[in-house]
């Protein structure tokens, strides 16, 4: 079993927290920055709105903060404003903002995110706002597009999201293809077909999603259809096929892969489940984070700020006190 390593930084009133290299950025905060041997650099910087998260491009050049339940964004350039950004107001409280950054192979770096239709992706250049995928033959599917992350590669793009009755949906598109043809993103692309709901997901790497299903099942012919509630499938984008599937034996939530053998689960608090089993091997109770399962969050308290460092398998999470960062080391 992994071990850890545990960094305590003293800090209140944290509200949002990004890694960036081997320290931590509180955005919506100002821009106040915490380093690991608890030393902080503290920026003034008050946005004057109700702005509760934020993500921050892989250069870490551009940021942007945002309302989760809300349809107002703000894209940073190393910390001043560049643009304001929005999105439908059509069950906004209802649902997390989608909003992710892209790196592509040159190095230039793109916004996704749905600024003319909550059912429609566009990508466009983070530096100049060019739309990059304007069409007029668009015709999106009804999807409620959330939670977007990008793969470590660049060439992946994730939405989990939903459709009504609600039920929790995932898309998954190739990026390069999408920017060739911008109608690829109208659909769920390239996500396996299941019966299953799919509640959440994210990357573990370049070519790997990690999908999470909810407790409604179906005894469907799909792999993960048949797999029962609460399954933790590793499907490969490259083979189009499951490599793993297991039933978690506790609800995950948002969830961290830790490479191929375990995830690290945020409900309620952070769990480190065995991927091969769905056991629990590990608990940290002493951190709450919130019962964030899916992208609908209307319903919960508010999430406490939680920060994902997947190349380096750590995270933080902000208390009311302090920021604890847990590193998990090799076996």
């Amino acid at each position: 079993m992994p071990q850890f390593r545990e960094h305590r930084i003293a800090a209140q009133n944290v509200k949002s927290l990004c890694w960036h290299d081997h320290y931590l950025v509180d955005w919506v905060g100002g821009g106040n920055i915490y380093h690991l041997d608890g030393s902080i650099q503290e920026r003034h910087v008050n946005y004057a709105y109700r702005f509760d998260a934020a993500i921050v491009s892989p250069s870490g050049d551009f940021a942007c903060i945002y309302e989760r339940l809300g349809t107002k964004g703000l894209l940073l350039d190393h910390g001043k404003i560049l643009r304001e950004i929005n999105r439908s107001f059509y069950q906004a409280h209802v649902y997390e903002y989608p909003v992710t950054f892209i790196q592509l192979a040159d190095g230039r770096e793109l916004l996704a995110h749905c600024p003319e239709e909550y059912r429609r992706i566009d990508i466009e250049d983070a530096r100049t706002g060019e739309r990059l995928t304007s069409s007029t033959t668009r015709e999106p599917q009804d999807m409620f597009h959330s939670c977007l992350a990008c793969s470590p590669s660049g060439r992946w793009l994730l939405s989990a999201g939903w459709v009504w009755a609600p039920w929790d949906v995932v898309a998954l598109y190739d990026i390069p293809q999408a920017l060739s043809d911008p109608t690829l993103l109208d659909k769920y692309g390239v996500a396996p077909e299941t019966s299953a709901e799919v509640y959440a997901a994210a990357f573990s790497d370049a070519d790997t999603v990690v999908l999470l299903t909810s407790e409604e099942t179906n005894d469907d012919d799909d792999p993960l259809g048949r797999a029962g509630p609460h399954s933790i499938a590793y499907y490969d984008l490259l083979t189009r096929e499951y490599r793993s599937i297991a039933q978690a034996e506790e609800v995950v939530g948002k969830l961290m892969p830790v490479g191929q053998d375990y995830i690290v689960g945020f409900y309620e608090y952070p769990k480190l489940f065995d991927s091969a089993t769905g056991k629990v091997l590990h608990r940290w109770p002493d951190l709450p984070t919130g019962t964030q399962t899916g992208s609908i969050q209307w319903h919960i308290d508010s999430v406490p700020p939680v920060a994902i460092d997947l190349a380096n398998k750590r995270f933080a999470v902000a208390g009311a006190d302090a920021i604890t960062v847990i590193e998990i080391v090799a076996d």
